[in-house]
């Protein structure tokens, strides 16, 4: 809400966002600026150092290359598909809202596009953004300083219905908005898979790591509740996002305990 509300009243010619708790280059605009302009670009975006929640935080990025994430200077493919697949699903763009330059067009122009009511909001926008086929620059630079904070909406134990709510509401947006563009299924398929995992890893992983039997419970719960005989089919779903892409899950053997869910709706 905050976003969108900003975006209804900003007047500038170039949109970044900052999260809260982190920070940036002094010069980190200005580069950005440089380079969107330069290259007639919409949009462009740069890589991130990973940083410790401490109080002298930026002093210390320069000393963690372990903690970089690099991009790439490559350019972003014109083609439909291959720009999803490329900067949604390869090289995570669809997380990283905070390491990009708008031009205004890209929010208020004849898309208008908003951030949905959902966790991982940012996933919708970025897809929106990529499906609207506007130029996009890539520059190897990290300007921006992540803050690996345990307490952050990124890294706590968000509420498993909020989360199960955001899996199928993605889900169901790229899959409408790519079926209007004729994309091919298959396409489709393995696009949704790949986002979804990264979703799940952040958002349900550490309920699941905590309390496996409580987590379950609530999924359970959350299914029945708002499905109701459909719950069968994205218990099904969901069962297969969480077991069948993601390793972590496999490794420890949790097919067996997710099958018990699963059961209870026969």
């Amino acid at each position: 809400m905050a976003r969108n509300i900003g975006l209804d009243v900003a007047r500038g010619e170039y949109f970044y966002f900052v999260d809260a708790d982190d920070a940036i280059l002094k010069n980190t605009l200005e580069i950005l600026l440089d380079t969107v302009q330069k290259n007639n670009s919409d949009i462009v975006y740069c890589s991130k150092w990973f940083v410790p929640d401490d109080s002298n935080f930026m002093q210390l990025a320069g000393k963690m290359s372990a903690n970089l994430q690099k991009t790439s200077n490559e350019p972003v493919s014109e083609d439909l598909q291959r720009r999803i697949w490329d900067e949604l699903c390869m090289h995570g763009m669809h997380s990283v809202l905070w390491l990009c330059l708008y031009n205004k067009k890209v929010f208020n122009g004849e898309n208008k596009i908003r951030f949905p009511n959902y966790l991982a909001e940012d996933v919708f926008v970025h897809f929106d953004i990529l499906c609207a086929d506007y130029k996009i620059t890539k520059i190897d630079k990290p300007l921006y300083f992540y803050r690996t904070n345990p307490d952050s909406l990124t890294q706590s134990k968000k509420n498993i219905a909020q989360s199960i709510d955001t899996i199928f509401a993605i889900n169901q947006h790229i899959r409408k908005k790519l079926r209007a563009k004729n994309v091919v299924p298959i396409y489709i398929h393995n696009v949704t898979l790949s986002i979804i995992n990264g979703i799940t890893s952040v958002m349900l992983l550490p309920a699941l790591r905590e309390n496996p039997k409580k987590f379950f419970e609530e999924v359970q719960e959350y299914l029945d509740k708002k499905f109701g005989d459909e719950s069968e089919n994205l218990a099904t779903i969901f069962y297969n996002y969480l077991v069948a892409q993601n390793e972590w899950v496999k490794r420890m053997n949790l097919k067996d305990e997710l099958q018990k869910v699963l059961d209870k709706y026969k």
